[in-house]
């Protein structure tokens, strides 16, 4: 491989995520760089060697297989080792979703090399060169955060079920996917939102159902539409939600 790569990207504006900068360096003993401020987010991995990172909370000493962030308008220096200089990857990006790097406890951590050889890959690309590490990066993020503890269950569950409340899901299929005890899912849900799992389902499809409904769906099509196999259990849940039936609710 090349001593230096230095990928050209274009910057499309991306809002999410938004990619500025990625490239590749084997750097020679002693090599420096800083003291220098960016204008978005800079992440470097190690793919070999050590090297030592500072930043406004401290020097750090980092080898194969870690990571270090440099943050937006912070200055920072970093210098290869003497007798074992390290080889990097940087990837550069900004966006909405870039921000959630301010939640990381430190600035150094460890990541997956073998992402980070895959962002590399982008130099092969003749199009779609910035959507290819959009996606990575995303991949990025979800690696570095997604096996911290989500303490908001609640609003997990409840986005689950706004998104699919039109499918045959039960509560027991919320409390999977959410990866919780049904029961303690169920405690938590009711404190935090105010109502149990099961009306806020049932809140969802009845809502739904009156607005197919007044658009001139039939009765069997919008049971099926929001979830119900059964147009009587339909009717009878609609009914009890509405205090009419779905045929006079349509009619009127």
């Amino acid at each position: 491989m090349k001593r230096e790569i230095n990928i050209a990207i274009q910057n499309k504006g991306f809002h999410d995520i938004n990619p500025i900068q990625c490239g590749y360096e084997a750097c020679q003993p002693n090599h420096r760089f800083g003291p220098s401020i960016r204008h978005f987010y800079l992440i470097h991995c190690v793919l070999s060697g050590q090297g030592t990172f500072e930043c406004t909370s401290g020097s750090y000493t980092l080898s194969a297989g870690q990571a270090f962030l440099i943050k937006p308008e912070e200055v920072t220096v970093y210098t290869a080792d003497s007798h074992n200089p390290w080889t990097y990857i940087w990837i550069g990006f900004g966006g909405a979703c870039a921000r959630k790097l301010e939640e990381l406890s430190a600035p150094v951590f460890t990541v997956s090399i073998s992402l980070f050889r895959d962002i590399l890959e982008a130099e092969r690309l003749p199009a779609m060169r910035e959507e290819y590490l959009a996606g990575k990066i995303f991949l990025l993020l979800s690696e570095l955060f997604g096996a911290q503890k989500n303490e908001n269950y609640a609003d997990v569950a409840a986005d689950f079920i706004a998104a699919n409340y039109l499918q045959n899901i039960k509560i027991r299929d919320v409390a999977k996917a959410v990866g919780l005890d049904q029961r303690y899912l169920s405690r938590l849900f009711k404190t935090k939102i105010g109502c149990s799992m099961q009306e806020y389902l049932i809140r969802h499809r009845m809502e739904e159902a009156a607005r197919l409904l007044q658009k001139g769906f039939l009765v069997t099509e919008a049971a099926a539409m929001v979830g119900y196999r059964d147009p009587f259990v339909f009717s009878k849940a609609f009914k009890h939600y509405y205090g009419s039936a779905p045929k006079t609710f349509r009619l009127r």
